[in-house]
């Protein structure tokens, strides 16, 4: 499947037919499209896909450094803003105050956001040094392997040696035959023991604990299906989401500012932790 910036997944085939003159609009929302713009969609979720193709997109944008604000809380607050920003292109948001606010910023910092664009991220400083470290650890292994490699040649050409020079000494066989005979076990015995280095080397590397992998995580068993968790308590139950304002409880709260509505709090969580909390006594024993 083929998702664009909008969210909705269509086939392949569909996106050269329906594309076929570079832009259209989308079949499911009718947001103007370019074919250009389309990626296989890697995730079973679309608004994670939608996410993760802003958050690359914003992060172009949005990549400030923590010594470039005055203390620790700026920087916080810059990087709420940014989670927020996401969050209103993933769920279609205030779309063109988000732009304004995005170009607005752009324009505000466009030396800055030059300039760090041309030094790596933190993350990106962070899978350096993993992958530098693996780099390592192979060459290492490598060396280790070779190092064992060169001493049980040496030590095999040793030993033959000395079964040469014993069966000349007691053998009635011609030279000849006795050294081109050793010459064939010997080749054959260099074979066994490339094979055994290789099988050798590829259990090392695999039994790495640290061993770095950056690649997607193929998913196997029977998908996660989440089911809320069923609290027995010894009283009356707590009222549903839908009840707490007919009942007045989402007063006590009062309206949240938009700022701490993000990654999904709403009153209603706060009403649900205020009412267990109050009636905590009635799990004890259970």
């Amino acid at each position: 499947m083929m998702i664009n910036d909008c969210g909705h997944p269509i086939c392949k085939n569909c996106v050269e037919n329906i594309f076929a003159r570079n832009s259209a609009p989308c079949p499911v929302c009718g947001k103007q499209l370019r074919k250009n713009y389309f990626w296989e969609q890697k995730f079973d979720n679309p608004l994670i896909e939608r996410e993760v193709y802003h958050r690359k997109r914003l992060s172009k944008i949005f990549c400030l450094k923590h010594d470039e604000f005055q203390n620790d809380k700026a920087y916080n607050d810059y990087l709420e803003r940014f989670e927020t920003i996401i969050c209103n292109y993933v769920d279609d948001i205030d779309l063109e105050k988000t732009d304004a606010e995005v170009r607005q910023f752009q324009a505000q910092y466009a030396d800055a956001i030059e300039r760090n664009r041309k030094k790596l991220s933190e993350d990106d400083l962070w899978i350096k040094q993993m992958l530098e470290e693996d780099e390592d650890r192979h060459r290492r292994v490598n060396a280790e392997l070779q190092n064992e490699s060169n001493n049980e040649k040496k030590k095999n050409v040793d030993d033959a040696n000395k079964e040469v020079l014993e069966e000349l000494k007691s053998g009635n066989l011609p030279a000849e035959v006795i050294v081109d005979k050793k010459r064939k076990l010997q080749i054959e015995q260099e074979m066994l023991a490339r094979d055994e280095e290789r099988k050798k080397k590829l259990t090392k590397i695999t039994s790495r604990h640290d061993k770095v992998t950056f690649g997607a995580v193929a998913a196997s068993g029977a998908p996660y299906i989440h089911k809320a968790p069923r609290l027995y308590i010894s009283g009356p139950p707590l009222p549903a989401t839908e009840e707490m304002h007919a009942l007045g409880y989402s007063t006590q709260v009062g309206t949240l500012p938009i700022d701490k509505v993000a990654s999904g709090f709403t009153p209603e969580l706060a009403v649900i932790r205020y009412l267990h909390e109050a009636r905590q006594d009635l799990f004890v024993g259970i």
